[in-house]
């Protein structure tokens, strides 16, 4: 024969799904307006819907204890303290009160900022429970005595339908494009703040400090996505999930019918009774009562405690909060605010630019002034050539008719020695490199504008850190190498303008050159020579210029002769020295050499 509680309906058969539908329209009804009036709320509103949403959550919770109690109770003596310690209710009234007002308090700042797709899928959940509960009751009815029955039909459906809800905004999510940030503060800026200017002080803090969190996980989500959208779909569907299977614990409350809830406000059960039957206990009815007054009537408290504590500090406690953990530090550059991560960076990756470019221009530079230099070298024998070649003195004296023999001197050697040599290589590479600096710095120059912090971040966010000193000082210190190197031809009279090389060179070389002995030799024989020849030619008349003509070349071919063996490669030694004497001068400006 069944048992009067198997043929009970409350255990016999799933609560009829009229009464779960009217109870779930309800619940999607009145979340989604509070979702949308709880913004402008007044204090006591707020407390009021906050206790009774809560209350819901906590019957819920109390209902699976109370299964728990009943099956806990065979187990001792009746009138024991065990017995009685099982069947108390209180503790568990206090608890699961306590915890759906945790839940509730994040639903209620949360809700707001459910998009289109939230909502379709919850309103979508509230039938899916349904067909849900027919798959879970078959294996339900099949394991689990009617005791238990209704209580591990919600605790089986209630994560099934949490996941299908899951998998259901994964696919919404993979068909969404992630949002980009570049600064946590960005996020943070961009979350919904739905109570930012609600009358309650409480919910206005909770709400900022929630749009940090917020704003710092939709930046952790950002940067996920650019390395892995599967991973962001993960960790978003992670952080959303908590809704949807809470929603899921509201619809397993609306689906326990009415005289199964009623269990938790009765004494225990026996497993031959009717619980219907059973009177309510009265304290148990009054606490349930209580704890949503107590929850209205504290938050009510709390929050003009609250709003004392912001008006006697005078600033807002969530925004401190919210200042420390964006941490949106910008630099003052010039009466801009800018990245400082991204300026030092650009600073730095320009310096490194700056100290590539140098040494591929050093040793451009490098090479060209040894190939200067190297021809010169090579012009060493042609000039000495020149120099003990037959008949030169009269050709010498030609040509000092309008300067001394000094000039001529120096003439002859900045042209035997320059021939085929073309200094203006080295100006125009010292053009290239200076266009190639100029580039460098136009270009940090308009990098540096991308980095502008805009003013859309509220000054209490934002912490300002002086830079010292200006940008265009931070970027000559970063071109400094760059200075330095052209400088260093500024310094050897090398303009960067074509062309003012050419002789420059050559002019510092014969003044190097002027200085030495052996030249100051030459400069001198070259004058004796042409003076001594034509001396010899003008006497006696034209028989007396044949004779000094003869005179003369015999003695030139005798001294030039002379001079050249006994001169010639000590000259050239002297010359080469004093070229490459000016080679190293020139290479050590440019940083070729130590």
């Amino acid at each position: 024969m069944p048992s009067a509680m198997d043929n009970s309906s409350a255990f016999a058969k799933i609560r009829p799904w009229a009464g779960y539908l009217a109870s779930a329209a309800a619940l999607l009804a009145i979340l989604f307006a509070v979702s949308r009036l709880a913004p402008n709320m007044p204090t006591w509103g707020i407390a009021l819907a906050w206790a009774l949403l809560s209350l819901v959550p906590a019957l819920g919770v109390s209902y699976h204890l109370v299964i728990k109690k009943t099956f806990e109770q065979g187990k001792y003596q009746e009138g024991g303290y065990g017995s009685r310690l099982v069947a108390g209710r209180v503790a568990c009234l206090v608890v699961s009160f306590a915890v759906s007002a945790v839940f509730m308090a994040s639903l209620l700042v949360e809700c707001p900022k459910w998009d289109a797709p939230v909502w379709v899928l919850l309103v979508l959940a509230v039938p899916a429970y349904i067909l849900v509960s027919f798959v879970v009751g078959k294996m339900v009815r099949k394991e689990y005595a009617p005791l238990h029955r209704q209580s591990y039909l919600a605790k089986f459906s209630v994560p099934v339908l949490g996941v299908l809800l899951c998998l259901a905004y994964a696919v919404v999510l993979a068909a969404t494009p992630a949002e980009t940030y570049n600064y946590a503060a960005d996020a943070f800026i961009a979350e919904a703040r739905p109570f930012a200017d609600s009358p309650s002080t409480i919910m206005s803090e909770a709400g900022e400090a929630l749009a940090v969190v917020d704003g710092l996980r939709s930046y952790a989500l950002s940067k996920t996505a650019e390395g892995s959208f599967g991973s962001y779909v993960f960790w978003s569907l992670l952080l959303k999930s908590a809704a949807f299977f809470g929603f899921a614990t509201l619809l397993s409350v609306c689906a326990i019918p009415l005289s199964e809830l009623r269990r938790v406000f009765t004494e225990l059960w026996d497993s031959g009774e009717r619980g219907k039957d059973k009177p309510l206990v009265g304290r148990y009815v009054v606490l349930a009562t209580a704890l949503p007054v107590a929850l209205a009537v504290g938050f009510v408290v709390a929050d003009g405690n609250a709003a004392a504590v912001v008006e006697s500090k005078g600033y807002s406690i969530a925004q401190e909060f919210a200042r420390n953990s964006v941490d949106l530090v910008v630099y003052a550059i010039d009466g801009k605010r800018y990245d400082p991560e991204k300026v030092d960076g650009l600073l730095s990756r320009t310096r490194a630019a700056t100290d590539e470019i140098t040494e591929e221009e050093k040793e451009a530079l490098t090479n060209l002034v040894n190939e200067v230099f190297d021809k010169r070298v090579e012009n060493v024998d042609g000039y000495l050539d020149w120099y003990y070649r037959l008949f030169g003195d009269w050709e010498m004296l030609f040509k000092m008719i309008q300067g001394s023999a000094e000039e001529f001197a120096e003439e002859q050697f900045i042209e035997q020695i320059g021939k085929g040599v073309d200094d203006t290589v080295i100006a125009a590479e010292y053009e290239k490199y200076q266009a190639r600096i100029y580039d460098l710095r136009a270009s940090a120059m308009e990098e540096l504008s991308e980095y502008e912090i805009s003013d859309k971040y509220p000054d209490w966010l934002v912490t300002e850190v002086d830079a010292g000193e200006s940008f265009q000082q931070r970027l000559d210190h970063s071109l400094e190498p760059a200075q330095q190197l052209l400088s260093a031809g500024e310094r050897l009279g090398i303009s960067t303008v074509a062309g003012v090389a050419a002789g420059v060179i050559a002019k510092k070389l014969i003044a190097k050159v002027a200085q030495k002995a052996f030249f100051k030799t030459i400069a001198s024989r070259v004058g004796d020579l042409a003076t001594t020849s034509a001396a010899a030619a003008t006497l006696g008349g034209p028989p007396g210029a044949a004779i000094g003509i003869g005179v003369g070349l015999a003695t030139d071919i005798a001294l030039t002769k002379a001079d050249e063996l006994m001169n010639r490669e000590s000259y050239k030694e002297e010359i080469v020295a004093s070229i490459n004497e000016q080679r190293d001068e020139l290479l050590s400006a440019i940083g070729a050499i130590g």
